[in-house]
């Protein structure tokens, strides 16, 4: 694919750097589902999972056009983080990076992902607050 749009990169010092100081930041994987399956969900923590296939349709409901927004997806070699990042510019979002090093990257500099079985026990623990509060999802 050609480039048609300059896309602005961040690099993991600048991002981990910008996550540290609690920066409003929106962080989204564009793996496409496929590969999110084949990672086990892995993702930077706090990110949400738009596949670059869905930009176009997701974005616009979820995210105002000047929330700041990196794109990421498996690695360098990986295409999406940029393709996404294009869309989101071309629909007129104005503060949009691709970090490109993505999970890859975040992985070898020994940061934490999050993956689906993390996601699963976080669901269980808060179903399980819920019901020591008596809440009515117990179905007690």
């Amino acid at each position: 694919m050609a480039t048609t749009t300059h896309v602005p990169h961040i690099s993991l010092e600048d991002l981990k750097t910008r996550l540290e100081r609690k920066e409003r930041l929106t962080l989204v994987n564009t793996l496409s589902e496929e590969w999110v399956k084949k990672t086990a969900g892995a993702r930077i923590p706090g990110s949400h999972w738009i596949s670059v296939d869905e930009v176009e349709a997701r974005f616009p409901l979820l995210f105002a056009k000047n929330e700041p927004i990196v794109t990421y997806c498996g690695g360098p070699q990986c295409p999406s983080s940029v393709q996404a990042a294009e869309k989101l510019i071309a629909l007129g979002y104005t503060n949009v990076f691709a970090f490109e090093g993505g999970l890859k990257e975040w992985k070898e500099a020994g940061l934490a992902l999050h993956t689906n079985e993390d996601l699963k026990a976080s669901e269980i623990a808060k179903d399980a607050s819920a019901c020591a509060a008596g809440s009515d999802a117990c179905g007690a």
